[in-house]
């Protein structure tokens, strides 16, 4: 993903400081989360916790990021992937003003975690694999978006 973007894509590791332009991706075999400490937002990486009984959890990350301060800055992207993780996750994300976006059904592999948010209407949109890092950078605020030519 890293090298069809113009925003960075990284592995989620403990202790990043979210930083604006940037894509994290969770580590699989332990959830993310994002707390606020000290004034910036931190990943954390745990290993107990879930409902879902998978890990990483959308949902966790989503609630996690549901309970920072100002979390109408999150944009949440729900990818190909089975069952309806992600769903709750979207559903208080989106009551604190996030934006959702759920990968279109033509472009998955599997379409489930995206066609439960879709069902839910809890997509604000749903986009191509291929037009997806640019609509990702089309929803950054204007305040940190990052001027570089996509490589899409």
């Amino acid at each position: 993903m890293n090298a069809r973007s113009a925003l960075e894509v990284v592995e989620a590791a403990e202790g990043d400081v979210l930083q604006a332009g940037f894509v994290y991706i969770a580590p699989g075999g332990c959830h993310t989360i994002v707390r606020r400490e000290g004034g910036s937002s931190i990943i954390r990486l745990v290993e107990a916790g879930s409902d879902v009984g998978i890990k990483p959890s959308a949902d966790m990350l989503f609630r996690s990021l549901s309970a920072i301060p100002d979390p109408r800055g999150v944009l949440a992207v729900v990818m190909t992937g089975m069952g309806s993780d992600g769903t709750d996750g979207c559903r208080e994300l989106r009551r604190t003003g996030s934006i959702c976006l759920a990968q279109s059904e033509e472009s998955c592999v599997v379409y489930g975690m995206p066609r439960s948010i879709v069902e839910e209407e809890l997509a604000d949109e749903s986009v191509s694999l291929e037009h997806l890092a640019r609509r990702i950078r089309d929803l950054q605020p204007a305040s940190s978006r990052i001027e570089l030519p996509l490589r899409v």
